[in-house]
């Protein structure tokens, strides 16, 4: 209501019926005491007469209450109403939780994935990084590797005692042999071909290394946890022989297969890391049956080759 001054349109207000509305309202000043401005108690002066007034034409209660019932009755089911509480139906709570259960369903999955893949390059990444290390300190006191005790005389057990155990930072040095050998400790000496004995090595972080022959090492990520699967948890590495015709001098611990194909380009390399070739077809990462003695043998070069990534074709 526009008010151009004066009093003439206040008097108006207080015509007929709505002059009876509103001196009820002041009667029942404590109930409408919550929608009082500055919620302070109701002071019955002029000032408030009006600010009433406007208050009961304004809002539904004036709408409501023209009505021939009582006005207080009116006003006690509209603040009632006001303060009324809304809630979800059973129906709506349910069909929500069912949502959010589909959502994560999908998602989960593939967030544990993706963790589970950081966790295995970080610390796949790391174990390479400590067997390195461990030949660069070596060669301080044994010389370089080229000129280490290779011979077929010299036992294995004995050269990696020699040359490479002293210089890595372990919890546990063991020697085990196949008349020992309990496969729910060690499940990862299965993949290794005629296992007769190895040297295993515990690392601090829980990684297992398992050393044969002169050359090569098996790397368990998880210790005797599952899948216990080349490519997973398990991956193969090897000492390139310095009478080798691809061994580079400087070079230690390389991913298993990774000295084979030197001179051929990366993106054919990748493709035989991947998919296996020729006499190493079982050895390609992306070989399906994971059943023979070579079976995805490449998959820790296949992360090298790209960089120290699991990528999207990797067969995870």
């Amino acid at each position: 209501m526009k008010n151009g001054g004066g009093g003439a349109p206040e008097k108006k207000l207080l015509n007929g019926k709505f002059l009876e509305f509103a001196l009820d309202l002041l009667r029942l000043k404590t109930r409408i005491f919550p929608y009082l401005p500055e919620g302070r108690a109701l002071r019955i002066t002029k000032e408030n007469k009006i600010k009433i007034l406007r208050f009961a034409q304004n809002d539904m209660v004036f709408r409501m209450c023209t009505n021939a019932c009582h006005p207080e009755d009116k006003v006690r089911r509209i603040l009632n109403k006001k303060n009324k509480k809304c809630a979800f139906t059973l129906a709506e709570v349910l069909i929500t939780l069912g949502i959010i259960g589909i959502v994560a369903a999908m998602t989960i999955p593939i967030m544990i994935g993706k963790y589970q893949k950081q966790e295995t390059i970080a610390l796949l990444k790391k174990t390479y990084s400590e067997l390195n290390q461990a030949i660069a300190l070596s060669e301080v006191n044994n010389e370089s590797r080229e000129y280490w005790n290779y011979s077929q005389s010299f036992d294995d057990i004995d050269f990696w005692s020699l040359y490479l155990v002293p210089y890595i930072k372990s919890s546990q040095v063991k020697l085990i042999s196949s008349s020992s050998l309990n496969s729910d400790i060690d499940p990862a000496v299965e993949h290794i071909q005629g296992f007769q004995r190895a040297l295993k090595v515990v690392l601090s972080s829980g990684v297992n290394l398992y050393f044969w022959g002169k050359y090569q090492v098996l790397i368990d990520l998880n210790g005797n946890k599952r899948p216990n699967m080349f490519g997973r948890d398990i991956y193969h590495f090897s000492l390139v022989e310095p009478t080798n015709a691809n061994f580079i001098k400087g070079e230690g611990f390389v991913p298993f297969g990774w000295w084979v194909w030197r001179k051929q380009s990366s993106a054919w390399q990748r493709n035989v890391f991947k998919n296996g070739y020729a006499s190493y077809a079982d050895c390609g990462c992306k070989y399906k049956t994971m059943e023979g003695p070579n079976s995805n043998r490449f998959c820790a070069a296949l992360i090298m080759m790209d960089n120290w990534e699991i990528k999207k074709d990797y067969p995870w």
